[in-house]
C-alpha cells in the first residue's frame, strides 16, 4: 500500500519534510484539544446555592412546591424540648380534704370542752347565769391554753354550753375554706425547672390510664392562675371581718398546695409535642421563591434544591469563543495532517 511505502521509505532515520509537518499536526492537535477540553481559569463547575449566599437571579416557582424540611423541623423540636410548655399536677381531693379536716377539727375540739365543762359543771348544758359567771371564764382560758389551735372566745364557747353547735357559721366557714382550696395553689417559691411558654395543669383522675397523651389530658392556664399558698391565704383572711381575724388565721391554716411542678411529665409532654412537629414548605405556583440579591437561608435553598437551580456562572461566557477556537484549531489540525498523509500516500513515485 502506499502508506507502507511512505514508512518504509522514511525508515532510514531521515525524515522527510511532509512527515514532519504531519507529526507538528497532530502535536498541535492534541495540545489544542487538550487546552480546549480543561475549564478556563477562573470558571467553576456548576454548585449549588449554599446558606448564606444571595441569589444571582429571580426565581418563580413554576409549580407549587412542598417539602419537609429536616433542619428547621429538628431546630423547633429541639426547641420544645428546651422551652416547651411546663406541666403542674393537680389534686382536686385536697380541697375535699381541707374541708374535712376542719370540721373534724372543730367538732373534737368542741366535744373536748363539752366534757371539760360537764366535770366542772356536772351538765352539758348551761343556763345563761352559769356561762356569765366567773367559772365558766376560767374554763374557757384553763381550755384555750391546752388546745391553742382553735380561737375560742368567751362567747363561742357560751354557745356551745348552751346547745348552740353553729352549724349555719361552721358551714359558712367550710365553704369559704372550699372555696379557696379549689383554687391551683402552690408552694410560695416558684420551681426553678418551671420555665416555659406557657403552663398547662393535668389531675390525677386524668392520668389514671396508661398511656396519657398528656397533649389532649392538660389544659392550657395563665400563669396568675396558678396562686401561691401565703396569697390564697391572704385572700380568705381578708373575707371575714377584723374582729374574726383569730378564726379567719385559723381556718387559712387548712389550705394546703393542691398543684406541683412535676419534671417527669413536663418532660414527657414537651417529649410528645415534639414528636409531631413537622416543618413542610409550600410555595404556590407563581409565587416568587427568591429575589435577585436575597440572602439564601434553609427554606429557599431547600426550594432551589427542588427546582435544581444553579447560581449562573460570570466567567462562562466570557471564555467560551476562546473554547471554541482551540477545538476548531485542534480540528483543522488532524484534517491537514490527514491531507498530507492522503497526498503523500498518492505521490506517483510511492505507488505500487
Amino acid at each position: 500500500m502506499g502508506i507502507s511505502k511512505l514508512i518504509k521509505a522514511n525508515s532510514s532515520g531521515k525524515p522527510t519534510r511532509p512527515i514532519l509537518l504531519v507529526v507538528a499536526l497532530c502535536i498541535g492537535a492534541l495540545v489544542a484539544g487538550y487546552f480546549a477540553s480543561v475549564p478556563p481559569k477562573g470558571a467553576s463547575a456548576p454548585r449549588s446555592y449554599s446558606i448564606g449566599d444571595f441569589a444571582a437571579e429571580d426565581v418563580v416557582a413554576p409549580r407549587k412546591l412542598s417539602w419537609f424540611d429536616p433542619l428547621e423541623t429538628e431546630a423547633r423540636r429541639q426547641r420544645e424540648l428546651s422551652k416547651g410548655p411546663v406541666l403542674f399536677r393537680v389534686d382536686p381531693a385536697v380541697a375535699t380534704r381541707a374541708v374535712t379536716r376542719f370540721n373534724e377539727e372543730v367538732a373534737s375540739t368542741r366535744a373536748s370542752f363539752m366534757e371539760s365543762m360537764e366535770k366542772l359543771f356536772n351538765t352539758r348544758t348551761l343556763d345563761s347565769k352559769q356561762v356569765e359567771g366567773p367559772l365558766f371564764r376560767q374554763l374557757v382560758i384553763d381550755f384555750r391554753r391546752e388546745h391553742p389551735r382553735l380561737p375560742i372566745t368567751v362567747v363561742k364557747a357560751a354557745r356551745w354550753g348552751q346547745g348552740d353547735y353553729e352549724e349555719k357559721i361552721q358551714q359558712q366557714f367550710s365553704a369559704k375554706l372550699r372555696a379557696a382550696s379549689q383554687k391551683w395553689v402552690h408552694a410560695d417559691a416558684w420551681p426553678a425547672e418551671a420555665h416555659g411558654d406557657h403552663l398547662r395543669i393535668v389531675t390525677h383522675e386524668s392520668l389514671s390510664n396508661s398511656p396519657v397523651n398528656l397533649l389532649e389530658r392538660s389544659q392550657a392556664v395563665r400563669r396568675t392562675n396558678i396562686v401561691a399558698i401565703s396569697k390564697v391565704r391572704e385572700m380568705l383572711q381578708a373575707q371575714l371581718p377584723r374582729e374574726q381575724h383569730a378564726t379567719a388565721k385559723y381556718l387559712a391554716g387548712f389550705i394546703e398546695v393542691n398543684c406541683e411542678f412535676d419534671p417527669d411529665l413536663t418532660l414527657q409532654l414537651r417529649q410528645q409535642r415534639a414528636d409531631s412537629i413537622r416543618v413542610v414548605h409550600v410555595f404556590e405556583e407563581g409565587q416568587s421563591i427568591v429575589r435577585r440579591g436575597e440572602k439564601v437561608d434553609a427554606k429557599i435553598k431547600f426550594a432551589l434544591d427542588s427546582l435544581n437551580v444553579r447560581p449562573p456562572s460570570a466567567t462562562l461566557p466570557v471564555n467560551r469563543p476562546r473554547q471554541i477556537w482551540l477545538w476548531i484549531t485542534s480540528i483543522f489540525c488532524v484534517a491537514m495532517a490527514i491531507f498530507v498523509l492522503l497526498r503523500r500516500a498518492v505521490r506517483p513515485g510511492l505507488l505500487p
